[in-house]
């Protein structure tokens, strides 16, 4: 999610030439339907007992998402993009509310606070390991296509910077061929982003089957044995 959104903000201010005001404003499609996706599936969740067909949906349509930002050019025009954006945005939703559900229900009785904590610490990890690997992947790409253009490959070392003066540039043969150098670099880069997608789907299918009944029937059963088997061990 972090590596998408971080390298669908590049795209919007190099290859769209879109402001940063704008390209915050292009960025609420994927956040607008995060939120309410993971609310609105945590819902339905509670309701139907089981998680891991949103872990399943989630996985899938992040793969798709992933999958058409590699069409994404300099003339896409802007509804293109937005639903593509708000596809990811609602993949991304589901997988942030069933994962964190299934860490809990995974997890026991007494550990489920543990479970969660440890989600949430996995996430942040996940963010400052996805911005970077993101951020080493676009310099290396880039500079593959730069160095087969015969354009200067130093640009790749500060790709981010360098959006700034590409806008100075811009409408240049030169600014327009480092852009198509961009644009390419992105393009691979979400095709790898659905890779990773696709073998978080393959590895999701792992998730055994557990009743997430805490309160009710055998669950609360499970937990009254658990209960009273403490009870035991402290006498």
């Amino acid at each position: 999610m972090y590596g998408i959104t971080y390298m669908a903000t590049i795209w919007l201010e190099a290859v769209k030439n879109l402001s940063p005001t704008l390209t915050g404003v292009g960025y609420l499609a994927l956040a607008g339907a995060l939120m309410p996706t993971s609310a609105i599936s945590g819902g339905i969740i509670a309701r139907l007992g089981c998680f891991r067909w949103a872990i399943w949906a989630g996985w899938t349509i992040t793969i798709v998402a992933s999958s058409l930002l590699t069409i994404l050019k300099h003339n896409t025009p802007t509804g293109v993009w937005v639903v593509i954006l708000l596809i990811f945005g609602g993949g991304q939703g589901l997988l942030l509310m069933s994962q964190s559900v299934a860490a809990q229900t995974i997890a026991s009785h007494q550990e489920a606070a543990h479970a969660a904590s440890m989600y949430t610490f996995c996430r942040s990890l996940g963010m400052c390991i996805g911005v970077v690997i993101s951020g080493t992947a676009l310099q290396n790409l880039l500079r593959m296509r730069l160095a087969a253009l015969g354009l200067p490959v130093e640009i790749a070392d500060h790709a981010e910077a360098y959006v700034g003066i590409l806008k100075g540039m811009h409408g240049t043969a030169f600014a327009t061929e480092v852009l198509d150098a961009y644009n390419w670099a992105l393009r691979i880069f979400f095709a790898i982003i659905a890779g990773i997608a696709g073998l978080g789907f393959v590895l999701s299918f792992g998730i055994g089957k557990f009743s997430m009944d805490r309160k009710g029937g055998g669950g609360e059963r499970h937990v009254l044995e658990e209960e009273v088997e403490e009870v035991k061990q402290e006498k």
